[in-house]
Order: structure tokens, then sequence, then C-alpha cells
């Protein structure tokens, strides 16, 4: 079923939430320059570009964007809500960054955030109706997001889950919000349960959790175009490439991977899954991949082990399994996305953040993606945490760092937190790190935040901040290439 809106609930820019949020003029300063696209100071809405989970359809983690660099200065840094909000990525488009935040764990309704890309300015928010009755109608109740918004052509596409519904008001659904007012323009409802949205040009294709279908819906419309209704148990969305749709196909006799076409879902081709990655039974979760013009990348996980596994796009072939537990020497339970950049594959592990004992808590290695070979290894003395992000010449990662004994006194005054919201470049040629930067509270604090994946643009970086705890604030830090140190009261000790 697909709805037309009966109602978007909105928040008028200028309401105030908690005490470090900013608020907005309604007007993006991208969104004003974007006539002047050619002139290298103008910050056009096109600047600002990484419009869905890993950055694009084909879940790459890879952005053609300038480096940040030679080292990182402070855009700027908003907080937000305290919401036990789940996605680890941020959207950036139309000249706006997009979070999602939990506003009743009864229900598991989100409301969807919009910020200006060039100020951190709040343009609005998207409420759901309280499930009290006041507000709304439940069609309109966006559910449970597990996954960053998908961005284009100016419309915000969201997939949420029921969650725990209350009564008659079911959330979740498929649903589609104007990128520079926040309205809805359609909701489609007819399943639930709604993961992993891929925006391929004029098509949005997702999961349809509750039937275990791989669907496409009309961007326009909210009609759904087509779903994969073959002799399976099940199917997992994840990704797209060259109007392929890539899917995990489970059937009685075991996964595959299967080719369907992006235009109607026909079944293009099959193959086996490699034995090690049809292992990989992550409850509720598709592996994570990266596909490139030959091959997939598989981050898998079995049992303690954590490996790399390409597959031969052309005849299915496994042309390598690199395991990632050989090569730090012990199992750990957390294991990133991949990066497909320039013939290299960069993914980290990390083990539990309760495991403070662990001198290298977290490696991360850069990989031949044609070989599997090694090429550098990175370990860290901190939990990288989130996946990696990458440029042409620079990997990105966030993690929590402490600040060095030369940072400002202001940060001792009261009892500091250990460890603060950290982001470090590292070269992709070598693996040394290039820069890294922490963002401590104004007053030292107590809210012991860390950052997750960095997401990079032509104009910058930007990278959500969040905590363990329940109340802990999910806040935006977006920092810019600057020619200057960074300076003690940000610089965090060595990675």
């Amino acid at each position: 079923m697909t709805d037309a809106p009966r109602r978007s609930v909105l928040k008028a820019a200028g309401t105030t939430v908690g005490t470090a949020l900013l608020t907005s003029a309604g007007i993006s300063v991208a969104a004003q320059s974007g006539d002047d696209a050619g002139d290298d100071d103008s910050e056009s809405d096109e600047s600002y570009t990484w419009p869905m989970y890993r950055g694009g359809p084909a879940r790459t983690g890879f952005s053609e964007a300038v480096d940040v660099g030679p080292s990182a200065t402070k855009r700027f840094y908003v907080g937000d809500n305290n919401d036990p909000s789940t996605p680890t990525e941020l959207s950036v488009g139309d000249g706006r960054v997009f979070l999602t935040g939990m506003v009743d764990d009864v229900t598991g309704a989100n409301e969807l955030r919009a910020f200006d890309a060039g100020t951190g300015e709040r343009e609005w928010t998207y409420e759901p109706p309280s499930r009290d009755g006041a507000g709304g109608s439940p069609e309109e109740g966006l559910g449970d997001v597990q996954d960053p918004p998908a961005v284009g052509d100016g419309t915000v596409y969201v997939a949420s889950t029921a969650h725990n519904n209350d009564g008659e008001w079911a959330y979740g659904g498929l649903f589609a919000f104007d990128a520079e007012t926040g309205e809805v323009e359609w909701t489609h409802r007819d399943a639930p349960h709604w993961r992993n949205p891929i925006l391929a040009g004029d098509t949005l294709v997702a999961q349809d959790l509750r039937n275990n279908l791989v669907s496409a819906v009309d961007t326009d419309t909210g009609e759904r175009e087509w779903t994969v209704e073959l002799d399976l148990t099940e199917s997992y969305l994840l990704a797209v490439r060259d109007d392929t749709v890539y899917a995990r196909l489970e059937g009685p006799d075991g996964g595959s991977l299967g080719g369907l076409s992006l235009a109607d879902g026909s079944l293009h081709w099959k193959h086996d899954l490699p034995p090690d990655v049809d292992a990989d039974q992550r409850q509720g979760e598709p592996i994570s991949v990266a596909v490139g013009e030959d091959a997939i990348y598989y981050a898998t996980r079995t049992g303690d082990e954590n490996a790399v596994v390409a597959q031969s796009l052309e005849d299915g072939s496994r042309l390598w399994n690199r395991s990632l537990t050989e090569l730090c020497g012990e199992p750990r339970p957390h294991l990133s996305a991949p990066v497909l950049a320039d013939g290299s594959i960069y993914v980290f592990t990390t083990a539990d953040r309760s495991a403070d004992t662990l001198a290298s808590p977290s490696s991360l290695w850069a990989l031949d993606a044609e070989s599997g070979d090694e090429r550098w290894q990175l370990n860290s003395a901190h939990h990288l945490l989130g996946s990696p992000t990458a440029t042409r010449g620079t990997v990105y990662v966030g993690t929590d760092v402490p600040l060095t004994e030369d940072a400002s006194r202001k940060y001792y005054d009261t009892e500091p937190i250990g460890e603060y919201p950290t982001v470090a470049a590292v070269d992709a040629a070598d693996g040394s790190v290039r820069w890294a930067y922490a963002e401590p509270p104004e007053n030292g604090g107590e809210d012991e935040l860390y950052a997750l994946t960095p997401v990079v643009t032509d104009r910058g970086l930007f990278v959500k901040t969040t905590g363990d705890d329940r109340d802990s604030a999910s806040r935006i830090l977006a920092l810019e290439s600057s020619e200057a140190e960074v300076g003690p009261d940000h610089r965090p000790q060595d990675l």
C-alpha cells in the first residue's frame, strides 16, 4: 500500500533541542551559492555528497572527493537529542546532513533531522505522531531506522521497521521526504519491516524483512515495481552496480550470489557462494560487501574467524580468502565493512570496548584487491568504530582517544573524561597517520562520546559521534582542510 501523506509533523526552525543545538535561518549557504559552482570558493549542493550507506549503491566506501588535509580543523560541532540512534553513518546530499534518532523506545518511532552542511544549523525535523493519538495519523509513523537515509534529486528516502508496535500504531515502512522542507512525499507500507535502502537512478531498492524479499519501488510514486519471487528461503540485498542488483539468495540447497536486473528483478545469473561466505549467518544482518568491476568482496565472520573473501563476478570462483584473525593473532568480535579504493581493500577488526587490557584492540589493514596480499597493517591502542572510508590517497577512521599532555588546561579544571571523539586520516600508501583530530566538550564534560564512520565530501568530512549509554547524545562533527597543524586543544595521543 502506498499512502499519500495525511500530515507531516515538522518542528519549526528555531526550536531549541537541548542546550547545545544550533537553530536555523532556514536557507542553506550551500544552496544559496549553487549558481556559482564554477567558483572555487562557492559551496554548491553538489559539493556535499555522501548520499547513502557506504557512499553509493556499490557499497565501496570510496569517495571521489579531494583529501581532507594536510591537516584538519573544525567547521562545526552541533549537539542533538539524547537517543539510542542506530545508524553509524550520516547521509549528505542536497546541501544538507541527515540524521535519524529514536524518540519512542516502545514503538521504535524515529524522527528525521536535516542540518545545513555548511553551517550546521538545523533546518527542519520530521516528528512521527505520538502514540497517545495526538499529532497525526499512525500511517505516518516512521519506525525504527537502522540504516542511513538515501538522498537524491531533492528527496530523502528512509527505510524503517515496525519494531514493537503499540496497538494500532503501526510504525514502519518506506518513506520519502522533501529534502528542503521535510514534508512527506509518499509512504509505502504494504510491509512493516524494511532495511538497506539503495538509490539507483529513479529506482529505490530495499529489503522487505517481513517476507525476506528484495523489492524495488518507483522513487516518484512509491509504487512497488518488482519483487524477487524465486524458490528461496530468503534473500538479502547486498549492493547495486551497473544496473545489476546483487543479492544473497538462500534456498534449500544453500546460499548463492544472484545478479538481478535493476529494471525488472529478473535473475540474470547465479553463482554459489564460497563456503566460508555461505557459513556467515549473522542473524538479521546481510554480509558487508563492496562490488568492483570484476569481483565482489565480502567481509565475513564465522565463529571466531574474521576474513575478507573475493569472488569473481564472471564465473563465481573464489579468488582469494584472507584471514584477519590470523593476521592479528586473536579473535575479535567486531568487523568493519570493507572499502574498495584504487586496487586496495581496507578493513578493520576491533575488540569489545570492555576489553581494556589489550595493548592493541584494533587493527586496520590494506589488502591487495587482486591477490589478497597484505600491503600494510596499522595496530591501534584504541577501538576503531563504525567502518573506514577512503579518498584517492587517504583512509579515514573514527575512534575515541585521550588528548595529549600539552592539551589546554581548561579541559582539566574538572575531572575530564578519558577519551574524546576522534577522526584520523591514514596514508593509503603506507598506513602512517597523516593527522588526527579530537573534539572535547567545552568543560571537560561527562558524556563519553566516540566518533563512528567518517564520510567525505568535496567540502570536508562529517562524522556522527555518540556514546554507549542510553542517554548519550548523537552529534555531528564537521571538519575541513587546514594548512595549520591540529592545535593542542584538539590534539589526541598517538592512534
